[in-house]
Protein backbone atom coordinates (compact mmCIF):
# COMPACT_ATOMS: atom_id res chain seq x y z
CA UNK A 1 0.00 0.00 0.00
CA UNK A 2 1.12 3.61 0.32
CA UNK A 3 4.27 4.59 2.28
CA UNK A 4 2.30 6.03 5.19
CA UNK A 5 0.34 2.76 5.46
CA UNK A 6 3.56 0.72 5.30
CA UNK A 7 5.02 2.81 8.11
CA UNK A 8 2.01 2.23 10.32
CA UNK A 9 2.00 -1.50 9.55
CA UNK A 10 5.68 -1.63 10.45
CA UNK A 11 4.89 -0.02 13.80
CA UNK A 12 2.20 -2.64 14.39
CA UNK A 13 4.73 -5.45 14.19
CA UNK A 14 7.04 -4.08 16.90
CA UNK A 15 4.51 -2.95 19.50
CA UNK A 16 4.17 -5.51 22.30
CA UNK A 17 1.35 -4.23 24.50
CA UNK A 18 -1.35 -6.76 25.36
CA UNK A 19 -4.79 -6.90 26.90
CA UNK A 20 -4.74 -10.66 27.32
CA UNK A 21 -5.77 -13.45 24.98
CA UNK A 22 -8.84 -12.79 22.87
CA UNK A 23 -11.61 -15.40 22.65
CA UNK A 24 -13.87 -15.11 19.63
CA UNK A 25 -17.14 -16.56 18.43
CA UNK A 26 -16.64 -18.55 15.18
CA UNK A 27 -16.98 -16.28 12.14
CA UNK A 28 -16.92 -17.40 8.49
CA UNK A 29 -13.32 -17.30 7.28
CA UNK A 30 -11.92 -17.96 3.81
CA UNK A 31 -8.60 -19.78 3.88
CA UNK A 32 -8.14 -21.30 0.43
CA UNK A 33 -8.38 -19.35 -2.85
CA UNK A 34 -10.06 -20.87 -5.90
CA UNK A 35 -7.10 -19.98 -8.08
CA UNK A 36 -3.62 -18.56 -7.56
CA UNK A 37 -1.99 -16.73 -10.48
CA UNK A 38 1.77 -16.22 -10.47
CA UNK A 39 2.36 -12.94 -12.31
CA UNK A 40 6.07 -13.65 -12.76
CA UNK A 41 5.10 -16.20 -15.44
CA UNK A 42 3.79 -13.28 -17.49
CA UNK A 43 6.83 -11.05 -17.06
CA UNK A 44 5.89 -9.18 -13.87
CA UNK A 45 8.92 -8.21 -11.79
CA UNK A 46 8.93 -6.69 -8.30
CA UNK A 47 9.67 -2.97 -8.02
CA UNK A 48 13.19 -1.76 -7.34
CA UNK A 49 13.47 0.33 -4.20
CA UNK A 50 16.45 2.51 -3.37
CA UNK A 51 18.19 2.00 -0.06
CA UNK A 52 17.38 4.63 2.54
CA UNK A 53 20.87 6.03 2.10
CA UNK A 54 20.32 6.56 -1.64
CA UNK A 55 16.71 7.70 -1.29
CA UNK A 56 17.52 10.50 1.15
CA UNK A 57 20.50 11.84 -0.78
CA UNK A 58 18.19 14.05 -2.82
CA UNK A 59 15.05 13.75 -0.73
CA UNK A 60 12.06 16.00 -1.35
CA UNK A 61 8.33 15.73 -0.80
CA UNK A 62 7.87 15.51 -4.57
CA UNK A 63 10.19 12.50 -4.69
CA UNK A 64 8.34 10.79 -1.85
CA UNK A 65 4.95 11.42 -3.48
CA UNK A 66 6.26 9.98 -6.76
CA UNK A 67 7.03 6.59 -5.18
CA UNK A 68 4.52 4.21 -6.73
CA UNK A 69 5.80 0.67 -6.32
CA UNK A 70 2.65 -1.22 -5.41
CA UNK A 71 0.86 -3.49 -7.86
CA UNK A 72 -2.88 -2.82 -8.08
CA UNK A 73 -5.54 -5.40 -8.83
CA UNK A 74 -9.02 -4.68 -10.23
CA UNK A 75 -11.83 -7.01 -11.27
CA UNK A 76 -13.26 -5.70 -14.56
CA UNK A 77 -15.74 -8.56 -15.17
CA UNK A 78 -16.62 -11.78 -13.34
CA UNK A 79 -13.75 -13.65 -15.02
CA UNK A 80 -11.49 -10.74 -15.99
CA UNK A 81 -8.99 -9.13 -13.66
CA UNK A 82 -6.22 -6.63 -14.35
CA UNK A 83 -3.03 -6.39 -12.28
CA UNK A 84 -0.91 -3.33 -13.01
CA UNK A 85 2.05 -1.34 -11.70
CA UNK A 86 4.36 1.53 -12.65
CA UNK A 87 7.93 1.03 -13.79
CA UNK A 88 10.50 3.81 -13.78
CA UNK A 89 12.68 4.28 -16.89
CA UNK A 90 16.05 5.51 -15.67
CA UNK A 91 17.58 6.06 -12.23
CA UNK A 92 16.35 9.63 -11.73
CA UNK A 93 12.97 9.69 -9.98
CA UNK A 94 11.86 12.43 -12.41
CA UNK A 95 12.30 10.06 -15.35
CA UNK A 96 9.26 9.10 -17.42
CA UNK A 97 7.51 5.93 -16.33
CA UNK A 98 5.28 3.35 -17.90
CA UNK A 99 2.29 1.58 -16.50
CA UNK A 100 2.36 -2.15 -17.24
CA UNK A 101 -0.95 -4.05 -17.03
CA UNK A 102 -1.64 -7.79 -17.17
CA UNK A 103 -5.19 -8.80 -18.18
CA UNK A 104 -5.98 -12.25 -16.84
CA UNK A 105 -8.82 -14.77 -17.16
CA UNK A 106 -9.52 -15.84 -13.57
CA UNK A 107 -11.36 -18.98 -14.68
CA UNK A 108 -8.19 -20.69 -15.92
CA UNK A 109 -5.45 -18.21 -14.99
CA UNK A 110 -4.46 -17.51 -18.59
CA UNK A 111 -2.96 -14.21 -19.75
CA UNK A 112 -5.24 -12.42 -22.23
CA UNK A 113 -3.00 -9.44 -22.97
CA UNK A 114 -0.29 -7.16 -21.63
CA UNK A 115 -0.55 -3.40 -22.20
CA UNK A 116 1.79 -0.48 -21.49
CA UNK A 117 1.14 3.27 -21.22
CA UNK A 118 3.59 6.14 -20.78
CA UNK A 119 3.00 7.95 -17.47
CA UNK A 120 4.43 10.78 -15.40
CA UNK A 121 5.59 10.71 -11.77
CA UNK A 122 2.66 11.03 -9.39
CA UNK A 123 2.30 14.18 -7.26
CA UNK A 124 0.34 12.70 -4.33
CA UNK A 125 0.09 9.40 -2.48
CA UNK A 126 -3.70 9.86 -2.28
CA UNK A 127 -5.42 8.23 -5.26
CA UNK A 128 -8.54 10.32 -4.70
CA UNK A 129 -6.42 13.43 -5.19
CA UNK A 130 -4.10 12.37 -8.03
CA UNK A 131 -5.12 9.63 -10.50
CA UNK A 132 -2.03 9.60 -12.72
CA UNK A 133 -1.06 5.99 -13.56
CA UNK A 134 -4.38 4.55 -12.41
CA UNK A 135 -7.19 2.39 -13.84
CA UNK A 136 -10.85 2.39 -12.74
CA UNK A 137 -13.52 -0.18 -13.59
CA UNK A 138 -16.75 0.91 -15.29
CA UNK A 139 -19.95 -0.89 -16.30
CA UNK A 140 -20.02 -4.09 -18.42
CA UNK A 141 -16.28 -4.68 -18.27
CA UNK A 142 -15.37 -1.23 -19.60
CA UNK A 143 -12.50 0.56 -17.88
CA UNK A 144 -10.77 3.93 -17.89
CA UNK A 145 -7.00 4.46 -17.93
CA UNK A 146 -5.41 7.71 -16.69
CA UNK A 147 -1.86 8.00 -18.06
CA UNK A 148 0.28 11.04 -18.85
CA UNK A 149 -2.70 13.37 -18.52
CA UNK A 150 -4.85 11.40 -20.98
CA UNK A 151 -8.09 9.52 -20.27
CA UNK A 152 -8.43 6.34 -22.36
CA UNK A 153 -11.69 4.41 -22.48
CA UNK A 154 -11.59 0.65 -23.23
CA UNK A 155 -14.25 -2.03 -23.57
CA UNK A 156 -14.20 -5.57 -22.16
CA UNK A 157 -12.44 -6.78 -25.34
CA UNK A 158 -9.55 -4.42 -24.45
CA UNK A 159 -10.31 -2.24 -27.48
CA UNK A 160 -9.65 1.50 -27.22
CA UNK A 161 -12.97 3.32 -27.69
CA UNK A 162 -12.00 6.91 -27.04
CA UNK A 163 -9.30 9.04 -25.50
CA UNK A 164 -9.36 12.55 -24.16
CA UNK A 165 -6.46 14.80 -23.22
CA UNK A 166 -6.86 16.79 -20.02
CA UNK A 167 -5.97 20.45 -20.22
CA UNK A 168 -4.25 22.12 -18.51
CA UNK A 169 -1.97 19.35 -17.27
CA UNK A 170 1.14 20.79 -15.62
CA UNK A 171 3.09 19.82 -12.52
CA UNK A 172 0.80 22.11 -10.53
CA UNK A 173 -2.50 20.96 -12.03
CA UNK A 174 -3.84 17.92 -10.20
CA UNK A 175 -6.55 15.70 -11.67
CA UNK A 176 -8.34 12.78 -10.06
CA UNK A 177 -11.01 10.41 -11.33
CA UNK A 178 -13.60 8.16 -9.73
CA UNK A 179 -16.21 5.85 -11.13
CA UNK A 180 -19.65 6.91 -9.90
CA UNK A 181 -21.38 3.88 -8.27
CA UNK A 182 -22.66 1.57 -10.99
CA UNK A 183 -19.94 2.70 -13.39
CA UNK A 184 -22.26 4.72 -15.67
CA UNK A 185 -20.47 8.02 -15.06
CA UNK A 186 -16.99 9.28 -14.24
CA UNK A 187 -16.28 12.02 -11.71
CA UNK A 188 -13.29 14.30 -12.36
CA UNK A 189 -11.77 16.71 -9.87
CA UNK A 190 -9.32 19.36 -11.08
CA UNK A 191 -7.25 21.51 -8.73
CA UNK A 192 -5.58 24.29 -10.68
CA UNK A 193 -2.47 26.37 -10.02
CA UNK A 194 -4.69 29.21 -8.80
CA UNK A 195 -6.25 27.02 -6.13
CA UNK A 196 -9.57 26.78 -7.95
CA UNK A 197 -11.22 23.35 -7.77
CA UNK A 198 -13.64 22.11 -10.43
CA UNK A 199 -15.91 19.05 -10.36
CA UNK A 200 -17.04 17.40 -13.61
CA UNK A 201 -19.33 14.45 -14.32
CA UNK A 202 -18.55 12.63 -17.59
CA UNK A 203 -20.45 10.00 -19.51
CA UNK A 204 -18.66 6.67 -19.09
CA UNK A 205 -19.55 5.79 -22.70
CA UNK A 206 -18.40 8.96 -24.48
CA UNK A 207 -16.29 10.91 -21.91
CA UNK A 208 -18.41 13.96 -22.72
CA UNK A 209 -19.04 16.36 -19.84
CA UNK A 210 -22.59 16.00 -18.48
CA UNK A 211 -22.29 18.54 -15.68
CA UNK A 212 -19.62 20.83 -14.24
CA UNK A 213 -19.41 22.99 -11.13
CA UNK A 214 -16.95 24.76 -8.85
CA UNK A 215 -15.64 22.77 -5.93
CA UNK A 216 -17.53 22.99 -2.65
CA UNK A 217 -15.86 24.95 0.14
CA UNK A 218 -15.85 23.28 3.55
CA UNK A 219 -13.78 25.10 6.17
CA UNK A 220 -13.11 22.05 8.37
CA UNK A 221 -12.40 19.71 5.46
CA UNK A 222 -10.11 16.84 6.55
CA UNK A 223 -10.03 14.38 3.65
CA UNK A 224 -10.85 13.59 0.06
CA UNK A 225 -14.14 13.80 -1.82
CA UNK A 226 -16.35 10.85 -2.73
CA UNK A 227 -18.79 11.32 -5.60
CA UNK A 228 -22.33 10.14 -6.32
CA UNK A 229 -24.39 10.88 -9.43
CA UNK A 230 -25.90 14.14 -8.19
CA UNK A 231 -23.63 15.20 -5.31
CA UNK A 232 -20.27 14.86 -3.60
CA UNK A 233 -19.65 13.83 0.00
CA UNK A 234 -16.91 15.41 2.07
CA UNK A 235 -15.37 14.34 5.36
CA UNK A 236 -15.03 17.17 7.87
CA UNK A 237 -14.29 17.48 11.56
CA UNK A 238 -17.99 18.03 12.19
CA UNK A 239 -19.11 14.93 10.29
CA UNK A 240 -20.00 13.88 6.75
CA UNK A 241 -21.15 16.78 4.57
CA UNK A 242 -23.13 16.54 1.34
CA UNK A 243 -22.71 19.13 -1.42
CA UNK A 244 -25.29 18.94 -4.21
CA UNK A 245 -25.05 20.39 -7.71
CA UNK A 246 -26.52 23.67 -6.46
CA UNK A 247 -23.59 23.79 -4.01
CA UNK A 248 -25.98 23.48 -1.09
CA UNK A 249 -24.16 22.01 1.93
CA UNK A 250 -25.90 19.75 4.43
CA UNK A 251 -24.76 17.43 7.21
CA UNK A 252 -25.53 13.77 6.51
CA UNK A 253 -24.12 12.40 9.75
CA UNK A 254 -22.21 13.80 12.70
CA UNK A 255 -21.54 10.64 14.69
CA UNK A 256 -18.18 10.58 16.46
CA UNK A 257 -16.92 7.85 14.11
CA UNK A 258 -17.03 10.35 11.24
CA UNK A 259 -14.56 12.76 12.77
CA UNK A 260 -10.81 12.99 12.48
CA UNK A 261 -8.70 10.88 10.14
CA UNK A 262 -10.11 8.06 8.06
CA UNK A 263 -11.73 7.20 4.77
CA UNK A 264 -15.14 7.75 3.20
CA UNK A 265 -16.25 5.92 0.07
CA UNK A 266 -19.45 5.67 -1.95
CA UNK A 267 -20.39 2.00 -1.70
CA UNK A 268 -23.49 2.25 -3.90
CA UNK A 269 -25.78 4.91 -5.29
CA UNK A 270 -27.41 5.24 -1.85
CA UNK A 271 -24.90 4.15 0.76
CA UNK A 272 -21.66 5.71 1.96
CA UNK A 273 -18.98 3.81 3.88
CA UNK A 274 -16.88 5.31 6.67
CA UNK A 275 -13.74 3.85 8.22
CA UNK A 276 -11.77 5.42 11.06
CA UNK A 277 -9.51 4.32 13.90
CA UNK A 278 -12.59 3.80 16.07
CA UNK A 279 -14.47 1.51 13.67
CA UNK A 280 -16.55 1.41 10.50
CA UNK A 281 -20.05 2.44 9.52
CA UNK A 282 -22.59 2.65 6.71
CA UNK A 283 -24.55 5.85 6.10
CA UNK A 284 -27.62 6.39 3.97
CA UNK A 285 -26.95 9.40 1.74
CA UNK A 286 -30.38 10.86 2.55
CA UNK A 287 -31.24 9.54 6.00
CA UNK A 288 -28.00 9.23 7.94
CA UNK A 289 -26.55 6.31 9.90
CA UNK A 290 -27.65 2.79 8.94
CA UNK A 291 -25.27 0.82 11.15
CA UNK A 292 -21.96 1.22 12.97
CA UNK A 293 -19.36 -1.27 14.21
CA UNK A 294 -17.23 0.45 16.86
CA UNK A 295 -14.13 -0.89 18.62
CA UNK A 296 -14.29 -1.91 22.27
CA UNK A 297 -13.22 0.97 24.52
CA UNK A 298 -10.98 -1.34 26.57
CA UNK A 299 -8.44 -1.28 23.73
CA UNK A 300 -8.03 2.49 23.92
CA UNK A 301 -7.47 4.95 21.11
CA UNK A 302 -5.49 4.02 17.99
CA UNK A 303 -5.23 0.35 18.97
CA UNK A 304 -6.77 -0.66 15.63
CA UNK A 305 -6.03 0.58 12.12
CA UNK A 306 -8.82 0.48 9.52
CA UNK A 307 -7.80 0.92 5.90
CA UNK A 308 -9.51 1.91 2.69
CA UNK A 309 -12.85 0.41 1.69
CA UNK A 310 -13.72 -1.37 -1.56
CA UNK A 311 -17.21 -2.15 -2.85
CA UNK A 312 -18.67 -4.33 -5.59
CA UNK A 313 -20.04 -2.68 -8.72
CA UNK A 314 -23.42 -4.21 -7.85
CA UNK A 315 -23.54 -2.19 -4.63
CA UNK A 316 -24.28 -5.26 -2.53
CA UNK A 317 -21.03 -5.81 -0.64
CA UNK A 318 -18.03 -3.91 0.64
CA UNK A 319 -14.75 -4.85 2.27
CA UNK A 320 -12.34 -3.09 4.59
CA UNK A 321 -8.97 -4.21 5.94
CA UNK A 322 -8.12 -3.93 9.62
CA UNK A 323 -5.01 -4.56 11.73
CA UNK A 324 -4.31 -4.27 15.46
CA UNK A 325 -1.26 -3.52 17.58
CA UNK A 326 -1.70 -6.87 19.27
CA UNK A 327 -4.23 -9.68 19.11
CA UNK A 328 -7.71 -8.30 19.76
CA UNK A 329 -11.38 -8.72 18.80
CA UNK A 330 -13.38 -6.62 16.41
CA UNK A 331 -16.93 -7.68 15.53
CA UNK A 332 -16.15 -11.17 16.92
CA UNK A 333 -13.18 -11.56 14.57
CA UNK A 334 -9.69 -12.07 15.93
CA UNK A 335 -7.49 -9.29 14.53
CA UNK A 336 -3.70 -9.34 14.57
CA UNK A 337 -0.86 -7.12 13.33
CA UNK A 338 -1.11 -8.56 9.83
CA UNK A 339 -4.19 -7.25 8.01
CA UNK A 340 -7.49 -9.08 7.89
CA UNK A 341 -10.02 -8.25 5.16
CA UNK A 342 -13.61 -8.11 6.44
CA UNK A 343 -16.42 -8.55 3.89
CA UNK A 344 -19.87 -7.16 4.73
CA UNK A 345 -23.26 -7.00 3.07
CA UNK A 346 -23.89 -3.26 2.83
CA UNK A 347 -27.44 -3.28 4.17
CA UNK A 348 -26.92 -6.04 6.75
CA UNK A 349 -24.55 -5.66 9.73
CA UNK A 350 -24.33 -9.39 10.47
CA UNK A 351 -20.94 -11.00 11.14
CA UNK A 352 -18.53 -10.50 8.24
CA UNK A 353 -16.59 -12.99 6.18
CA UNK A 354 -12.95 -12.68 7.25
CA UNK A 355 -9.85 -13.24 5.12
CA UNK A 356 -6.64 -13.09 7.18
CA UNK A 357 -3.36 -13.03 5.29
CA UNK A 358 0.29 -12.06 5.65
CA UNK A 359 1.56 -9.58 3.05
CA UNK A 360 5.10 -10.01 1.80
CA UNK A 361 7.18 -6.80 1.58
CA UNK A 362 4.11 -4.80 2.55
CA UNK A 363 2.83 -4.52 -1.03
CA UNK A 364 -0.75 -5.70 -1.56
CA UNK A 365 -4.19 -4.78 -2.88
CA UNK A 366 -7.68 -6.29 -3.22
CA UNK A 367 -10.80 -5.95 -5.37
CA UNK A 368 -14.37 -7.27 -5.73
CA UNK A 369 -15.78 -8.79 -8.88
CA UNK A 370 -18.67 -6.67 -10.26
CA UNK A 371 -21.39 -8.89 -8.74
CA UNK A 372 -19.59 -9.13 -5.41
CA UNK A 373 -19.31 -12.91 -5.67
CA UNK A 374 -15.48 -13.02 -5.76
CA UNK A 375 -12.59 -11.18 -4.16
CA UNK A 376 -9.10 -10.92 -5.64
CA UNK A 377 -6.02 -10.21 -3.52
CA UNK A 378 -2.58 -9.28 -4.83
CA UNK A 379 0.44 -10.04 -2.66
CA UNK A 380 4.00 -11.26 -3.24
CA UNK A 381 3.67 -11.27 -7.03
CA UNK A 382 0.55 -13.42 -7.01
CA UNK A 383 -3.16 -12.80 -7.54
CA UNK A 384 -5.47 -15.02 -5.48
CA UNK A 385 -9.18 -15.19 -6.26
CA UNK A 386 -11.69 -16.26 -3.57
CA UNK A 387 -15.36 -17.23 -4.02
CA UNK A 388 -17.53 -15.54 -1.40
CA UNK A 389 -20.76 -17.50 -1.96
Amino acid sequence: MQKRVLLRLAILTVWFGSFGDAKSTPVPSLKAPDIVIDLSKFGWTPPHFESNREFFKDFSLAKMFAVDGNTKVIYLAEELVVAYHSKQDGKDWRSPRRMEAFFINTKDGSLLATKNWLTRPRTSIDEQYDSEARIVALHDGHFLVFANGVLMLYNAKLELLKQQELRPYTQNDIWSMQAVPGGRAVFLQHASTSGQVTYSWLSSDTLEVQYQMSGCRVDDFVGSVSAAQEAVFIRSRSGIRKCDRDQHLSTVSNILLDRGTGDIRMLSSQYLGVSADSGIGVIDADHGVVWVKATNRKYGRNYFMFGGMRSAMSGTRFAVWVAAYHKALFDDVEIKADPTILVYDIANPKSPISIPFKPVSGEWDFSFSPKGEKLAIFSAGRVQSFSLD
